[in-house]
């Protein structure tokens, strides 16, 4: 699980989102992923990062809707959303779609969940 969300933000373009009732937080990929031994760092220390608890993490949701971007969220074992890897220029739905990219991201990245 670790992997895949490694390879996610590891994608060109792609937006590691993490938001709140009250605030957004974006960063640019490509970005590494550091796993640690309580956090993963998504970024370079010194730098805009994100630590997220890697015991928090209990599942990978994979999406690519007909109106949004292709994206890969990590989720809680609740159900909550911890974080967003969403791939810019991949929703159909926008005159922008970069169509080849979306389908390789889809191949890449929509496989076993």
């Amino acid at each position: 699980m670790i992997a895949r969300l490694q390879a996610a933000v590891g994608e060109p373009d792609a937006r590691i989102i993490v938001r709140t009732a009250s605030a957004i937080a974006e960063l640019v990929g490509p970005l590494p992923l550091r796993a640690g031994d309580e956090w993963l760092t998504i970024g370079v220390e010194g730098q805009p990062h994100i630590h997220v608890r890697t015991a928090d993490v209990a599942a990978l949701a994979f999406a690519a809707p007909d109106d949004g971007n292709v994206a890969i969220e990590a989720h809680d074992a609740t159900g909550a959303r911890i974080v967003r890897v969403a791939f810019s220029r991949t929703n159909p739905a926008k005159a922008d779609c970069d169509v080849g990219r979306r389908a390789a991201l889809i191949d890449r990245h929509g496989g076993a969940q």
